[in-house]
């Protein structure tokens, strides 16, 4: 799986390309669509996307009037009013201000929200999750640090449940708060990032009426060592529930495994490098398909980087893009990917350049995810396709690819992979085991080691071979 770099929308200096602080993705009517928001000086763009790849076209789009613009938020967020979608982009201490949606997916009329015990209006972040009657919306305050619960009733209204500070000890973590949420089997979870105490803390969402309890927080001293937290994603894939949290400070990408009682696991947390472009990252966006899971970040070091996830919470570096004249990759500051029909869409900004980047990720060779029994002595065989194989025990395992470009994981025990044909990524992790590659060809096969003491044994001595024998752990047959 590879971005493509397709071109861009809206490059010329219109007020509706300039300063996009928010973009983001959603669906009407079986029909997808991209949303833009500027600063003050703008307004809101709407694009339909196509399910062929063709390029956006513009549907619709508003532009602030001088109340608006003294008045817009620092996030975006869909919200169901009763009935209706509406787009919130603003607020006061007495309102939220949003603009409906219509039935063909552009903006509607714009409406204030009646709402109640807003401290101030600096609304850091959203969140909009659907309860067993109406919905609940979660605001975090910017400038009090308290997350405040309401429910939205079928009939629109709508009601303040709960104050809650983002710390377990009452006190509040104030500053630009992100939150996220998911239902997970019989458990709802809303996950919050806070930028002073560098930490994540879920709470539990009462499904009848939307009230938040503390479950669980993970920072430095349990390994999340993130440093002015910036995106933050919660998902589901290989049958576990997870969170991943991009720092700009820290230029990191840390996963969690979240579990159904709120704890939070730490399995990876990775640092920008010279083979990576997510250096002082600001925006990030996790597309799951064919339970394969694909992370696109980027930030101040002009390009992206796509990653997958592995099924036990590490990250793979797959792809980086970098900036080129036209590109607009430049200090990367929003991201959103869809899947829409046989591509994966995304978008993306930049501090420096107006419009927006559209990119793509093909999937018309997307393959299987398969995992070997936690015992070992399985054999996994792939599709014609690009496919993730993974050893799952501490016996000795058999990965055989086929066609495509596949990614291999050895567990730990023995090994043995065969990539087949196509461009191949084998991974894997020191640890007192041996794995034998069959068939690594110099050129179009990767392989990445994810424990740094590493070192070779390789039973052929071409040139490059014999290179990699100080550096890597596996075993090669010609």
């Amino acid at each position: 799986m590879r971005l493509q770099l397709e071109g861009r929308i809206g490059s010329e200096p219109d007020a509706l390309n300039i300063d996009i602080r928010n973009i983001g993705t959603y669906s009407q009517n079986g029909e997808h669509y991209l949303y833009t928001a500027t600063g003050r000086n703008g307004g809101i763009n709407v694009y339909a996307l196509s399910q062929s790849g063709e390029f956006p076209t513009s549907r619709n789009s508003l532009y602030y009037s001088e109340n608006l613009q003294n008045s817009l938020t620092d996030a975006t967020e869909l919200v169901q009013i009763g009935a209706t979608p509406n787009l919130i982009f603003a607020s006061d201490q007495d309102h939220l201000i949003g603009a409906t949606l219509t039935n063909s997916g552009g903006l509607g009329t714009v409406s204030n929200i009646d709402i109640s015990h807003l401290q101030s209006a600096e609304i850091s972040s959203l969140e909009s999750f659907a309860l067993a009657n109406g919905h609940a919306l979660y605001i975090a305050d910017q400038a009090t640090g308290k997350i405040q619960a309401y429910t939205v009733a079928i009939t629109g209204e709508v009601l303040r449940i709960s104050e809650t500070n983002t710390r377990e000890n009452g006190s509040a973590d104030q500053g630009q708060i992100l939150l996220a949420s998911g239902q997970f089997s019989q458990t709802s979870l809303l996950v919050a990032a806070g930028p002073s105490t560098q930490t994540v803390t879920s709470y539990r969402i009462n499904s009848a009426t939307g009230a938040l309890t503390h479950q669980g927080t993970s920072g430095a001293v349990d390994g999340l060592g993130i440093d002015a937290p910036s995106a933050l994603e919660v998902l589901t894939a290989h049958d576990q529930n997870w969170v991943i949290v991009a720092g700009a400070g820290s230029s990191s990408l840390s996963v969690m495994r979240l579990e159904t009682n709120g704890a939070l696991i730490a399995t990876d947390h990775i640092i920008d490098s010279l083979t990576t472009r997510f250096q002082g990252v600001q925006a990030m966006s996790v597309v799951q398909v064919e339970n394969q899971v694909f992370v696109i970040a980027g930030g101040a070091d002009d390009g992206l980087s796509l990653l997958t996830l592995l099924p036990d919470g590490r990250l793979v570096h797959l792809q980086t893009l970098v900036n080129s004249i036209g590109s607009g990759l430049e200090n990367i500051s929003t991201i959103s990917a869809t899947h829409v029909g046989n591509d994966i869409q995304v978008f993306a900004t930049s501090q420096s350049h107006s419009g927006v980047t559209q990119l793509n990720i093909p999937l018309d060779q997307i393959g299987m995810v398969k995992t070997g029994r936690e015992d070992g002595g399985t054999v996994q065989y792939g599709t014609q396709r690009a496919d993730l194989l993974v050893s799952g025990g501490e016996d000795a395992d058999t990965l055989v690819g086929l066609d495509g470009d596949d990614i291999l994981v050895a567990g730990h025990g023995n090994t043995a992979m065969t990539g087949g044909s196509g461009a191949d990524l084998f991974v894997m992790w020191a640890g007192g085991y041996h794995v034998t590659i069959t068939d690594f060809e110099n050129g179009a096969t990767v392989w990445i080691c994810l424990i740094s003491q590493c070192y070779a044994t390789l039973r052929s001595y071409h040139s490059w071979r014999r290179q990699l024998a100080h550096l890597f752990p596996f075993e090669t047959t010609a």
